[in-house]
């Protein structure tokens, strides 16, 4: 048949075309979950509702026939369904969210840290640990050339806010709650103790280590996520609720934006370390008065001239990011000084 009489005719496929494979009962079901009638009335009010496709990737011609319109959808279409099954309650969705977290994002941002500071000579690493008589476990704390960073990994899940106003701020506030702001208190437990204490007790599974606190000269607050949560994530002065108003911002940060700002810096500085404690000395004044989506905007302010960077965050002033720097690590990819593969870092 003429391309021009059926363009779509390469895309569509039988049940029977997948019997050598797998068996008919199989093939039912998965064409049930994933495709919808040509002939169902699906109404969208407004531009951004979710498109049917997203969540059901394949239309139905006939009951025999179906059409693969969103082949790059399926993937991800699966894996929202998963998700979704597997999430029903709320003791479910910790548990996911625990084993993404702990299994997936503690070990790949343990790595992250690890290769950063792989050029100090003082630095100790501890995981899963226990401080004193807190009875939480706390997820990653580094002790390197003198300074503390408490890590936490959180990977719950950034929900689409509804489109009801009052309900969309619920949604995001109890998101932003769950994640950023657990990880906060997390770590505000473990900076108390460093603060408070001459000493402190670092428990392990079989080991414990003496912590003498007057040897750590600054200490930093650094929770991982493994989504984005765009303006509220950049600036914590959004949301964030502090014990005190004195005391210091965490940073909070992707952890796909961590690892590429974090190699960056490792390939750029003789001494990264010094340059990561530059970065996060400057960056918590700027929350309450910074307006961006984009961690890796204010990444790249900091690389491209860091003694503009500091004299920013010490001014008082509102802080717009330039959207152009957004090219900034792009093109560091493409002209390969930009690597993600782990014999290169």
């Amino acid at each position: 048949m003429n391309f021009f009489e059926k363009p779509h005719q390469c895309l569509l496929f039988a049940k029977q075309d997948f019997h050598p494979s797998f068996e008919e009962k199989h093939i039912d079901v998965f064409c049930g979950l994933f495709s919808i009638d040509i002939k169902d009335n699906h109404s969208n009010l407004f531009y951004s509702q979710q498109n049917p496709l997203e969540n059901k990737p394949i239309i139905k011609i006939s009951d025999n026939q179906y059409l693969n319109v969103y082949q790059k959808q399926l993937p991800s279409a699966l894996y929202d369904l998963l998700y979704t099954t597997l999430t029903q309650t709320k003791k479910e969705k910790e548990q996911i969210n625990f084993r993404r977290g702990k299994v997936v994002l503690e070990s790949h941002t343990l790595d992250i840290f690890k290769k950063f500071f792989k050029k100090s000579k003082r630095i100790k690493i501890f995981t899963n640990y226990y401080i004193n008589n807190e009875p939480e476990e706390k997820d990653i704390l580094i002790l390197v050339d003198n300074n503390a960073y408490i890590i936490e990994c959180k990977a719950s899940r950034y929900r689409e806010p509804r489109r009801v106003t009052e309900q969309a701020y619920q949604r995001i506030k109890s998101d932003f709650n769950d994640c950023i702001q657990k990880g906060y208190d997390q770590c505000y437990q473990v900076e108390q103790e460093l603060l408070n204490n001459e000493k402190v007790i670092v428990s392990l599974k079989n080991k414990s280590e003496v912590i003498i606190t007057n040897e750590i000269h600054e200490i930093f607050c650094i929770v991982v996520t493994s989504e984005r949560f765009a303006s509220i994530q950049t600036d914590l002065g959004l949301m964030l609720k502090r014990k005190n108003n004195e005391d210091p911002y965490p940073w909070s940060i992707y952890v796909d934006d961590l690892e590429t700002f974090l190699k960056v810096l490792y390939n750029s500085f003789s001494n990264p370390s010094r340059k990561i404690f530059d970065f996060l000395e400057h960056r918590e004044l700027l929350h309450g008065r910074l307006i961006t989506n984009d961690e890796l905007d204010v990444c790249a302010m900091f690389l491209k001239d860091p003694k503009n960077f500091k004299e920013i965050c010490e001014s008082e002033y509102v802080v717009f990011t330039d959207p152009t720097l957004q090219n900034y690590f792009d093109k560091l990819y493409f002209d390969k000084k930009l690597k993600f593969r782990i014999e290169d870092f």
